[in-house]
C-alpha cells in the first residue's frame, strides 16, 4: 500500500493496553497505525507481566500493576512528540489525568463508564468505532464535534477471501473473541454460545482461545457440564488467523451485554475480509452495519434466537457469504483506516497552531 502521509504530521506517541501486536484486537490496530506513521512509538504493558522493549521497533511495555510507572514514563516520553493517541475504554483514567499541553486524541474501544465531561477537557478528538457508541457519547454530554467514527482497519492482502469449504462436509462456525478474565466469559456470551452448539449439533464450532488470562479452565469445566461434543479448543499458536477463518464458514460474535466489549470486533472485520459472513448478536456495535450491508445474521442474545440464526444462516448462506467481502472493502479497508486519522491528525495538529 502507497503511503500518503501530511508533511503537517509530527512524531506520534502511541499509548494502550495489552501489546500483543500478532494476537490482540487493539494492539493490532495500534501496530497498524505505528507501522504506516513511521515516526512514532508505542507504550503500553506486557501480556506476561514483564518489562517489554524494543527500540528497534519503536515500543515499551510496563506490567500491569505499574500504571503509576507507566503514566509517569508516558508523560516524559511525550515532551519529543507532537500529538499523543490513546487507544483504550472510555474509562482510561490514568491517561487521561497525565500532565502536559500536548494534543490529546483518545480512540475508545468501549464507552463503558464513562466519566464526567469535564476529564475529557485536553481531549481534542474521542473516536468511537460505531454508530451505537457516537450516539451513546452524545446521550450523555459529549460535544457532537468532539466525537467521530473510525472503523478499524484490516489488512485485506492478509486476510483475503477464498472459496468457503462445501457446506455438506459440516458447517463450521468460528469464534476469536476469548475474554482474558473469567468476568467477561457471560458478556462474550460463550455460555450462551455453547448451549446453542449443544441443540445443532450438526454444527462445529472452533474456538480459538488465547492463552493471557484465567478462563481456559472455566471453558472446559462448562462444556464438561454441557456434554457437548461438537467444539474444537484452540489454546495454542494463533497468528495465522487467517487460516481458521478460511476454514470455516461464519465467523460468531454472540455478545450479550456491550459492556467491557469491543464495539467493532476484529474477528467480525478479519471474518468478513476472508469472505465469510458473520452471526453477530445485537449487542455488538457493528450489527447496524451487518444488516445493512446483508452480510451476516443478527440475532438477539437468547439461546432460542441464536439456535434460529444458526439455521438461517445455512438456508441463505450463499447470499451471505457473497456480500462479506465487499462489506470489508467498503468499510474496514486499511486505506479507509489509515486515510481517516491521516486527517484526524491533521485537523487537530492545525487547530493547535
Amino acid at each position: 500500500m502507497d503511503r500518503i502521509v501530511s508533511e503537517n504530521i509530527g512524531r506520534i506517541l502511541y499509548l494502550c493496553g495489552a501489546i500483543e501486536p500478532h494476537r490482540e484486537g487493539i494492539s493490532k490496530e495500534v501496530f497498524s497505525l505505528h507501522r504506516y506513521f513511521r515516526d512514532s512509538c508505542v507504550i503500553g504493558t506486557s501480556p506476561d507481566g514483564g518489562f517489554l522493549r524494543s527500540p528497534s521497533q519503536g515500543y515499551f511495555a510496563f506490567p500491569a500493576n505499574l500504571l503509576p510507572s507507566l503514566r509517569f514514563w508516558a508523560q516524559l516520553a511525550a515532551r519529543n512528540f507532537q500529538l499523543i493517541h490513546v487507544f483504550h475504554g472510555i474509562d482510561c483514567y490514568h491517561y487521561l489525568k497525565m500532565r502536559g499541553n500536548k494534543p490529546m486524541i483518545l480512540t475508545a474501544i468501549s464507552v463503558d463508564n464513562v466519566l464526567s465531561v469535564d476529564h475529557y477537557a485536553k481531549v481534542r478528538k474521542i473516536v468511537v468505532e460505531s454508530v451505537r457508541d457516537r450516539d451513546h457519547l452524545l446521550s450523555v454530554g459529549l460535544p457532537p464535534e468532539k466525537v467521530t467514527v473510525i472503523y478499524p482497519g484490516t489488512d485485506l492482502s492478509v486476510f483475503r477471501a477464498v472459496a468457503p469449504p462445501p457446506i455438506k462436509d459440516r458447517f463450521r462456525v468460528v469464534f476469536a473473541s476469548s475474554p482474558f478474565a473469567v468476568e467477561y466469559m457471560e458478556s462474550r456470551g460463550v455460555r450462551l454460545m455453547l448451549e446453542a452448539a449443544k441443540a445443532r449439533d450438526n454444527i462445529k464450532f472452533v474456538l480459538l482461545w488465547r492463552k493471557r488470562g484465567n478462563t481456559i479452565e472455566l471453558l472446559k469445566q462448562w462444556i464438561a457440564e454441557l456434554g457437548v461434543t461438537n467444539v474444537t479448543v484452540i489454546h495454542n499458536d494463533l497468528n495465522d488467523m487467517s487460516r481458521f477463518y478460511q476454514e470455516s464458514h461464519a465467523a460468531i460474535v454472540p455478545f450479550t451485554t456491550a459492556k467491557n466489549t469491543k464495539s467493532c470486533p476484529n474477528s467480525a472485520v478479519e471474518s468478513l475480509a476472508t469472505g465469510r459472513p458473520v452471526l453477530a448478536s445485537s449487542r455488538v456495535g457493528i450489527a447496524d452495519v451487518i444488516v445493512s450491508e446483508r452480510c451476516g445474521v443478527v440475532f438477539e442474545p437468547q439461546v432460542d434466537k441464536l439456535v434460529q440464526a444458526l439455521d438461517d444462516m445455512i438456508v441463505n448462506y450463499a447470499k451471505l457469504q457473497s456480500k462479506a467481502e465487499r462489506c470489508a472493502q467498503t468499510h474496514f479497508s486499511n486505506a479507509a483506516f489509515f486515510e481517516s486519522y491521516n486527517k484526524l491528525y491533521c485537523n487537530v495538529l492545525y487547530s493547535e497552531r
